[in-house]
């Protein structure tokens, strides 16, 4: 998600990367911490929204463990536990870049993390990709040899989409400090820059993970046309497209988890 050009997530990352390392010796919670790290290298995943958060919770797919089941830190929860038998952080960052830095950096600078996995909504700035559809951004992952068969949900409890949504690997996404409500604007970023979606958080994410060299990969689940529908709105489809990115992030964690854990802990 590299078409954000403003340097305010790498001025982020480096204050508090810097206010981290004056307060090691203090960190809060240390002695959590350090028997959390003890269980090995864990995925980090977070999301942006409430709805993507409770989408998760209510799925099954997390197992809070049961020892430590979250760790407060800087105002936000950790919570510790698996997915599919890997090891799994999950925070909620809230909404916009700086939110979403702050707490990517703090996964990374505390707890024993081997990769980034970011899920949730988006609003689609390419006519081809429609609602339900789950973008695995080109920018931020090779996915040409990914043969998986997930299957999306269609309908929520209040609407069913005309067609079967898909998963769109290869394009290009993209942040922004807006929600943006807006055909023309719309229309102009996939004109000018070959935008398929738009968000608030993801290029955040993916800047202040890459910095260190920390993999990181994004599921965007369309929730609107950003401005571009006629009448469905993304409160209503807001529930189905968390629902689709999750299932797809669990599909990655599943798949890969487990071995980029491994490898951590033989280096």
């Amino acid at each position: 998600m590299a078409l954000s050009s403003s340097g305010h997530p790498a001025t982020t990352r480096l204050l508090f990367s810097l206010l981290l390392v004056g307060s090691a010796a203090g960190l809060p919670e240390r002695a959590a911490i350090d028997r959390v790290n003890r269980r090995g290298p864990s995925l980090g995943l977070v999301m942006s929204y409430v709805d993507e958060a409770t989408a998760l919770q209510a799925s099954g797919y997390f197992q809070p463990w049961r020892a430590l089941p979250f760790v407060d830190l800087y105002g936000r929860r950790y919570h510790i536990g698996s997915i599919r038998g890997v090891n799994v952080i999950y925070a909620l960052t809230g909404q916009r870049r700086l939110n979403a830095a702050v707490t990517v950096q703090t996964l990374i600078d505390v707890f024993s993390v081997s990769g980034i996995v970011h899920y949730g909504t988006a609003g689609s700035c390419n006519d081809s990709i429609s609602f339900g559809d789950v973008s695995v951004p080109r920018l931020v992952a090779y996915t040409g040899a990914w043969t998986w068969k997930v299957e999306l949900e269609r309908c929520n409890d209040t609407f069913c989409l005309p067609t079967a949504p898909r998963i769109v690997y290869g394009l290009k996404g993209s942040s922004a400090d807006m929600f943006l409500d807006n055909a023309e604007y719309r229309k102009f970023l996939f004109q000018e820059f070959g935008v398929s979606t738009m968000d608030e958080e993801s290029a955040a994410v993916v800047m202040t993970a890459t910095s260190p060299g920390i993999p990181v990969i994004v599921f965007r689940g369309v929730s609107d046309l950003a401005g571009g529908e006629p009448t469905w709105s993304s409160t209503s489809l807001m529930n189905l497209a968390s629902i689709n990115a999750l299932k797809v992030a669990v599909e990655f964690i599943a798949a890969v988890g487990k071995h980029s854990s491994t490898a951590s802990v033989k280096r």
